[in-house]
């Protein structure tokens, strides 16, 4: 378990299914920064995937972009295969492209999307000298997978790691979760 009050900054990584409330917590750490936003990044192992299909379909669609919302709705099951077909072929390669991300070692991150073991065990190993890493699960009830992926990946988050706190929520209870959020902030001296 990782120590509140060690001086380091923080990476918190969090886990969840889609819509059990992975970035209300994220909302509800960076609003206990009482205004500091440089104080706390928000990062996810999926932003270099939707650059990279933002690449591609912007030559045909100049306005999409997937790290909006009902776009990366609309086509999640492109996205995960997308996903799913790199990771084919380096299972590490958005892991490296977060920590080739983290640039600031005096700020603090929210990893709003940590769904594979591989990629938690390696931020855990590469980052852990310079930051508290802890880890976040976000469970909601009657939240389950939005696919056969997420299932799998996050069943195995849950089998393998030890979570440094593990939140458990009632559907749409979003001001609890951003009070849970505020409650980690001040815990790891996010102010």
């Amino acid at each position: 378990m990782t120590r509140a009050n060690d001086p380091k900054p923080v990476i918190f990584l969090i886990t969840g299914y889609a819509r059990a409330g992975k970035d209300t917590l994220a909302d509800g750490i960076i609003q206990a920064n009482s205004g500091c936003s440089d104080r706390v990044r928000r990062v996810a192992f999926a932003d270099s995937l939707k650059a990279a299909l933002d690449g591609a379909v912007q030559s045909f669609f100049p306005n999409l972009s997937y790290f909006d919302n009902a776009a990366k709705i609309e086509d999640r099951s492109l996205l995960v295969e997308f996903g799913r077909a790199m990771r084919r072929r380096d299972r590490n390669v958005f892991v490296h492209a977060l920590i080739d991300g983290i640039t600031d070692v005096d700020a603090n991150y929210i990893v709003t999307d940590c769904r594979y073991l591989n990629e938690c065990r390696i931020v855990s190993a590469r980052l852990s000298n310079a930051f508290r890493v802890v880890t976040v699960l976000v469970e909601t009830a009657g939240v389950g997978p939005a696919n056969e992926e997420e299932g799998l990946s996050i069943g195995e988050m849950i089998r393998e790691v030890a979570f440094d706190h593990v939140l458990r929520f009632q559907p749409d209870q979003a001001h609890a979760v951003e009070a849970e959020g505020h409650r980690l902030a001040n815990l790891y001296g996010i102010r």
